[in-house]
């Protein structure tokens, strides 16, 4: 179940992000994707297998979001993402 971005119940995890996650994209999309993240319920998890298209701006932002919900894991990285993780030595930021 998910609540409006003004409500302060809890978002229900996992945060499911689909489409593209691009620099192109990110702008009007970060801020309440970080509120959605700051109120998420255990078990934390951000779920990017619906995603489409991300660059390393992109990247970034799942970096931000994974630390704005505290001990949040990120599942279903598709073996692009993973190969972006592994090129900033970052691949443990992967569930």
């Amino acid at each position: 179940m998910r609540w409006s971005s003004n409500c302060r119940a809890k978002i229900s995890s996992p945060m499911k992000l689909d489409g593209t996650l691009t620099q192109a994209t990110i702008g009007g999309r970060f801020a309440m994707l970080a509120a959605e993240a700051s109120k998420m319920a255990a078990p934390k998890e951000i779920d990017v297998s619906a995603l489409s298209d991300f660059d390393s701006a992109g990247f970034a932002c799942l970096t931000a979001l994974k630390q704005i919900a505290g001990d949040a894991r990120i599942v279903g990285a598709s073996p692009r993402l993973r190969a972006l993780a592994s090129t900033y030595g970052a691949t443990s930021l992967l569930g």
